[in-house]
C-alpha cells in the first residue's frame, strides 16, 4: 500500500514549477545526500506539493476501518515506531549563501546564449 500511496502522489505531482521569492529569483534548497558522503548538493525548490487525491483516500480508509478500529490502533503502532536519525546530520553543513553561488556557477557553464 505504501508503494501504491507513493506513485499516487509522484504521479500527482511530478510536473510542478518551480518556487520563486517575491523579488523574482527561484528558491534553492542545500542538500547532503548520503551518496556525496557529506557533500552537499543545490536543488531548485518546487512549488508546495497538492494532496487533492488523499481525500477520497481517507474516506475510503475510514470507511474500511470503522468495523475494527483496534486494527486501526495496531496499524498506527506500527508506522510509528522510531526510526534512526538521518546519516546526513553528522556531515559538516556548508553555508546555503555559498552553496547556491557555486552552484550558479557550475550551471553558467551549461547555459548557452
Amino acid at each position: 500500500m505504501r508503494l501504491l500511496l507513493a506513485a499516487l502522489h509522484y504521479n500527482h505531482n511530478a510536473n510542478r514549477e518551480t518556487a520563486w521569492r517575491s523579488d523574482g529569483t527561484e528558491k534553492y534548497c542545500v542538500r547532503y545526500p548520503r551518496f556525496r558522503k557529506g557533500a552537499h548538493v543545490v536543488r531548485p525548490i518546487k512549488e508546495a506539493a497538492s494532496y487533492g487525491y488523499a481525500t477520497s483516500l481517507m474516506k475510503a480508509l475510514r470507511e474500511s476501518y470503522a468495523n475494527s478500529p483496534a486494527v486501526l490502533r495496531e496499524v498506527s503502532a506500527n508506522l510509528s515506531s522510531d526510526a534512526p536519525a538521518p546519516i546526513a546530520k553528522s556531515f559538516e553543513k556548508i553555508p546555503k549563501e555559498e552553496a547556491v553561488s557555486l552552484y550558479l556557477a557550475r550551471q553558467s557553464c551549461f547555459k548557452t546564449t
